[in-house]
């Protein structure tokens, strides 16, 4: 993917280089979307500074995991969380 309509800017290669740029800029916060690989690979490279994880009230009974096995574990610190529609659940972490 080269371009999107909607995106500011859409990331296909060099994707440490990018975002660290990215987080450089001035300005505010970055959120970056995409698949479970994105943000495995972002977490990997430590350029993930708070998640927020929607956990929306469908029992599927299956599916990616979250983030890809096998990585180091990761500390987490609670941040906030808050009920949206529909009943979904966005609870925010910080990195501690």
């Amino acid at each position: 993917m080269e371009h999107d309509d909607w995106a500011t800017e859409v990331i296909g290669t060099d994707l440490a280089e990018r975002i660290t740029d990215l987080k450089r800029q001035p300005g505010a916060d970055l959120l970056l979307t995409g698949g479970s690989g994105l943000a495995g690979e972002l977490t990997r490279l430590g350029l993930i500074d708070e998640y927020h994880i929607a956990v929306h009230p469908v029992v599927l009974g299956g599916g990616r995991p979250l983030f890809p096995r096998g990585g180091d574990r990761l500390g987490l610190r609670f941040a906030e969380s808050r009920v949206c529609d529909e009943g979904v659940v966005v609870t925010r972490y910080d990195r501690a």
